[in-house]
Order: structure tokens, then sequence, then C-alpha cells
């Protein structure tokens, strides 16, 4: 019996013909290819003519195979601007290929750290959203074979923008200063006063949460009273944590405002302001919890946003952090 394999997830399928779709990674048949007896790729599948166009993601290295692009990646979920042409007979798979055909060149943003292999950059780091200009070519990367590709398949002309490895990438602000006042920020940033105090929020949210849940099923005033006072020392800590991070920001990221910088932004000041809001609603109408209240729902549900917002701006927190292991993980 005939074995294919995907080449994208390298899920082997065994009968006549290829699956129609592949069950691991959900990409179309043409992606399939046979396998001789000895576990080698042979003969792709019959795709209604001799020559199939082939086109390579240049952010995860998903290749497509048909005349029309799909609009997004269905791999890394890029939109089709970031997909080039390549060269070769369809009869050979691009794992053997070498020369002309392969691109090993690497490419780090200096934003995030994320490591991009290929010809270029791509538009947008697909980590912390910088864009292409952001990343720069690694030290002895210089020398590698370049990727043969043809213009973008919609026509759009791609600023280069981004910088060769013998550019610097762009220096964080100098703190050269003696005075007390022009150490301070750089002094912030090295004892990571961000990381300590935005676990303020992020641990002591859930709990106020918890306690106001069940303070408010069982009708505790002792768990409600806990709560308010949880939120209170949010309500405090949050101008530590919002002024660290714009220093972090500043300081370690040179102040460039890329997506994930955004939405740790507008994630911070939801939390800020909903906490204010919910301390003074509870001063102003104590008994807003009270079985009989109106508002007892929507004061659950703004607390809950809150919740929502300090959870999302830790995850956008996670994306710029580069651990050792990140790399097995990708696997």
């Amino acid at each position: 019996m005939q074995k294919w394999q995907c080449q994208v997830c390298n899920y082997v399928h065994a009968g006549d013909d290829p699956p129609g779709i592949c069950p691991v990674c959900h990409v179309s048949r043409d992606s399939f290819t046979a396998l001789t007896r000895d576990g080698q790729m042979g003969k792709q599948p019959e795709t209604g003519g001799s020559t199939v166009k082939r086109n390579q993601c240049t952010v995860c290295g998903y290749i497509h195979q048909g005349e029309n692009l799909p609009d997004n990646c269905p791999v890394c979920s890029v939109e089709h601007d970031s997909f080039i042409q390549i060269t070769g007979s369809t009869d050979t798979p691009l794992a053997g290929k070498t020369g002309e055909n392969i691109d090993t060149r690497r490419w780090r943003c200096e934003v995030c750290g994320y490591i991009h292999t290929g010809p270029s950059p791509p538009d947008k780091c697909p980590v912390c959203g910088a864009d292409k200009s952001m990343f720069t070519l690694m030290p002895g990367e210089e020398d590698k074979i370049v990727l043969e590709s043809t213009a973008p398949p919609s026509g759009k002309t791609k600023k280069s923008g981004f910088r060769s490895a013998t550019e610097s990438p762009p220096a964080a602000p100098a703190l050269k200063s003696p005075r007390l006042y022009a150490r301070i920020p750089a002094m912030i940033a090295r004892l990571h006063v961000h990381p300590i105090s935005v676990h303020i929020p992020n641990g002591v949210l859930p709990v106020a949460f918890l306690f106001l849940l069940l303070g408010t099923i069982f009708e505790n005033d002792g768990l409600l009273l806990v709560s308010y006072y949880d939120l209170i020392f949010v309500l405090i800590s949050m101008p530590v944590v919002l002024f660290s991070g714009y220093n972090d920001w500043q300081v370690r990221l040179g102040g460039h405002l890329t997506r994930t910088i955004r939405v740790k932004i507008i994630c911070g000041a939801v939390v800020t302001i909903l906490s204010l809001v919910l301390v003074i609603w509870r001063l102003v109408q104590p008994h807003v919890l009270e079985p009989w209240s109106s508002g007892r729902l929507i004061y659950l549900l703004v607390f809950l946003i809150a919740l929502l917002a300090a959870a999302v701006a830790g995850f956008s927190g996670g994306k710029l952090i580069q651990f050792p292991g990140n790399d097995s993980l990708e696997k």
C-alpha cells in the first residue's frame, strides 16, 4: 500500500491516494508527497498539470502548491503577502534541495528577540508585532545563500526598511549623566521593578474576585470586606506598575510602539480605571453587593473585566520574555 507524507507536519497517510485534507495540520492534499519503500520522498499527488507553482511562507516555512495563494498561511496565519514563489520542479521536495532554493539566513527582532529564518525579515514580528525595520541580520549570516523569489503576488511594493548586519540597532536612551535623576531609569530597569510590581495586580486581583464571588454567594460580609481591601491594594500598586512598565519600555525596548506594547498599555489603563471605579463605587454605595441591590451584577461584571484585562496584559508581557527552552516548545 502506498504511503504519503505531509510536507508541513510529517503526518504519514497509507492509501492509494493522499487524503483531501491533512487530519493533523489541515493543509490540502497538494502538500502530500509519496514515500518510496525505503522511506524516501518520491512523486507528489496528481494535480491536473505537469507543473505546479510553489510558494513558501517566509515566516514559518510552509510550502503552498497551486495557482492561487491562500488568504492566510494555514500554519502561522500570516497574510499572503508573506509568501514568495520558489523555483524548481514539483517532483523534488524542497526539503532535499540545496543551492539556489535554500536560504538559511537568520534575522533577529531587536524588540523581543524572535529569530526568523529566510531571505528577508517578515513585515511584522509574529511574536511582538514589531515592524520589519526592527530586524537585524545576525552575525555571520551575510554570506548565506539567497532564496530566489519573485515579486509579492498581491502586487504590493514592499519597502526594504530593515538594517544590515553592519548597521547598529536603535540605541536605548542614553543615561550618561552623573546626576541621580539621570541614573534612576536605568536603575529601575536593572532592579526589575516592573516584573516584580506587576505580580501584585496579576496575583491579588484573582484572589479579590474569588473572595467577592464567595462573599456574594454566601452573603458573607467578611469575605466582601477582604475583597474590597485587596482591590484597594491593587489600586495603590498600579501607579508603580504603570511607571515601571513605561520605564522598561523606554530603556529596554527603545520606546518602539509595537502591537504587543500597545495591548499592554491599554490593559494597564483598563485595570487602573476600573479598579478606581470599583473602589469609589463601594465607598459611595456600601450596599451595592446586597442581594436586593440592582447594581450587584453590574459590579461583578466590571470586576471580571478588570481581571481579564490584567490577564491579557500578563500574557502579552510574557511574549517579550525569551526563555532558554522556548525553541524546544516551538518544534
